[in-house]
């Protein structure tokens, strides 16, 4: 690390004690802070350094609003503060103001720009040709040649006219190629005498891609422009687990996921903008214009739920009944006179009820009540998983089983008689059959 390294180091050192003193006295210590961390940012990138207008206007703000909180007559010591944190804002300002002056843009010579220079004739063909050959952004050439002796330029011979025959020099020039002599036989080019519309006139510009970069570009800005509006509007967001003051939403959010591990949601914020709107993400800032927001707790909201009262013991047959309603059905009668309403009856019998001083009676009947309770569902949800059980199986096995087939009776015997049956016992059996239908069997 260099010395100047070491000193800017120092001015960090002394912003990190300021920003540590923001616990204990917001005001002070933020000016402190802000009025460093310009320091140090002019320390290590001069007046140029990004974003320093930004850093300039913050201080700003934190002096004003410092004097704004001061209630109780300013000690002279922190009038000092102030007064230092004024002088260093109207110096880098006028540092800035110093520095800004005009300065020729420089050129970018592109590929398109040297051929269209060679067209118009602006610039040597030799030159745009070694140019094309190397590199667009080289190194610029090492000052030592400008400290040495110049050649002494020789004397012209005789019968040089100090003029440049342009024939001789296009016909020299142009005439040198390595197919001159392989045995073909060179091209002749016809040349128009018209030039009133210059070459370069149809060469465009730009590149195909040009239209879709130019997009990019402009979707690169709107989202820039979104971000910059977040980290830039000026609020005043207090943590209320450490109270820190922070002046940007997504400031206060990253303090949330990187100091408490949490999120908006998880801890239960939420962020009302003074256009009405209540939400627990930064997305709305990048819609409202407005965009000043106030932290708030959920329950204070109008994301809260309604709280849901729980239904009276009376119309909950499930309820496990406590000492107090064990107390309250053995003594109603008591309580109850004529004319009252059941709200009068509960009043009455809950400051009955804070006046009893054993309730060991009414907890160990509770306790009994509730497990004879819990004994009684636990029984019928066995007789219902039994009652399903059997349904089931017996649905099962009457599925399983295989339709019974009807016989009906045989009247007439058609098939082949075997040899070993007797012609009387069949006819007998077909007589027994058709119930005396045919007259009686022969003896």
């Amino acid at each position: 690390i260099g010395m100047a390294e070491e000193q800017v180091l120092i001015i960090d050192e002394w912003a990190q004690k300021a920003f540590a003193l923001t616990i204990s006295d917001n005001a002070m210590g933020n000016v402190l802070s802000k009025s460093l961390h310009l320091m140090s940012k002019v320390a290590r990138n001069g007046v140029r350094a990004p974003n320093l207008c930004y850093a300039l206007q913050s201080l700003h703000q934190e002096r004003e609003l410092a004097k704004i909180l001061e209630q109780e007559p300013v000690d002279p010591l922190r009038e000092l503060v102030l007064g230092m944190s004024q002088s260093l804002g109207i110096m880098i300002s006028l540092l800035i103001e110093k520095d800004d002056e005009p300065r020729v843009p420089r050129v970018k010579k592109t590929m398109q720009y040297r051929r269209e220079s060679a067209v118009r004739g602006t610039a040597n063909v030799i030159e745009s040709n070694v140019a094309i050959s190397t590199p667009l952004f080289s190194e610029p050439a090492s000052t030592s040649n400008l400290f040495q002796t110049p050649i002494k330029e020789e004397e012209p011979e005789e019968g040089y006219s100090g003029q440049l025959d342009t024939d001789a020099f296009s016909s020299a020039f142009f005439n040198q190629s390595p197919y001159s002599d392989d045995g073909y036989p060179d091209m002749d080019i016809k040349e128009e005498d018209d030039f009133s519309e210059p070459i370069f006139d149809y060469m465009p510009s730009w590149s195909p891609t040009g239209i879709h970069r130019q997009k990019e570009r402009m979707s690169y800005h709107r989202s820039a422009y979104y971000s910059r509006k977040i980290h830039t509007v000026d609020q005043h967001i207090i943590c209320p687990k450490c109270k820190h003051v922070y002046r940007t939403v997504r400031s206060f959010t990253s303090h949330l996921r990187k100091s408490h591990s949490t999120n908006m949601r998880k801890s239960g914020y939420v962020l009302r903008c003074d256009c009405g709107n209540e939400s627990q993400s930064v997305e709305h800032a990048d819609k409202c214009d407005i965009a000043q927001f106030t932290l708030l707790d959920r329950s204070e909201s109008r994301m809260a739920k309604p709280k849901i009262r729980p239904k009276s013991y009376a119309m909950a047959p499930d309820f496990l009944p406590g000492s107090f309603v064990c107390w309250l059905e053995e003594h109603r009668e008591a309580l109850t006179m004529p004319g009252m309403t059941e709200d009068e009856v509960m009043k009455l019998a809950k400051t009955e009820w804070r006046k009893v001083e054993d309730k060991s009676k009414w907890y160990l009947e509770a306790g009994r009540r509730s497990k004879a309770i819990e004994k009684e569902k636990r029984a019928s949800k066995q007789t219902q998983q039994l009652m399903e059980h059997s349904r089931r199986s017996d649905t099962r096995r009457s599925l399983s089983r295989k339709p019974e087939k009807m016989e009906m009776p045989v009247l007439f015997d058609n098939s082949r008689r075997s040899a070993s049956r007797k012609p009387e016992t069949i006819e007998m059996t077909v007589l027994e059959q058709s119930d005396g239908l045919i007259g009686a069997p022969s003896s």
